[in-house]
């Protein structure tokens, strides 16, 4: 049982650095329909070094400025909880806790808990797909209406 938690792990792992690198990717996305609105308004650099360097419990800090959807952060929030029981957990079930191996028997509810762990962070991947989607379709809207040419009526 140790080694099917140690194996599987970095599947685990790699799913919440996919929510991270998703999160990055939404955030980017805000920072350049915001450099695009204020064009020839005022000066906006966007920051990408600096979101390259949060921590997964930071982007989900700055996702929630931008997103109105309650129910997807709060989920972030407890993967984060996870992520960091997960990540510390798995070292000590791979080198033991004071010198001493961890026993079987508290390696099988680690491991379930990973398997949990790893089904709600896909969900919440592909989730963030769609927000990412929805972001850019309005951010597509926004820039037809103001590219088009103005009515009568607005003169």
């Amino acid at each position: 049982m140790q080694q099917k938690y140690i194996d599987y792990i970095p599947n685990v792992l790699l799913v919440f650095q996919y929510i991270e690198e998703a999160i990055r990717q939404y955030l980017l996305r805000c920072e350049f329909m915001t450099a695009a609105r204020l064009q020839g308004i005022a000066k906006y650099r966007i920051s990408e070094k600096d979101i390259d360097k949060l921590s997964l419990g930071r982007l989900v800090d700055e996702f929630e400025k931008f997103n109105g959807n309650d129910d997807l952060i709060k989920r972030l929030r407890s993967i984060v909880v996870e992520r960091n029981f997960i990540a510390h957990q798995s070292y000590i079930a791979l080198h033991g806790k004071g010198g001493k191996s961890i026993e079987i028997e508290e390696i099988e509810p680690l491991y379930k808990r990973a398997v949990k762990a790893k089904e709600s962070a896909e969900k919440c991947f592909f989730e963030l797909g769609q927000e990412i989607e929805k972001l850019e379709e309005r951010f597509t809207k926004i820039q037809r209406k103001s590219t088009e040419p103005a009515s009568p009526a607005d003169g």
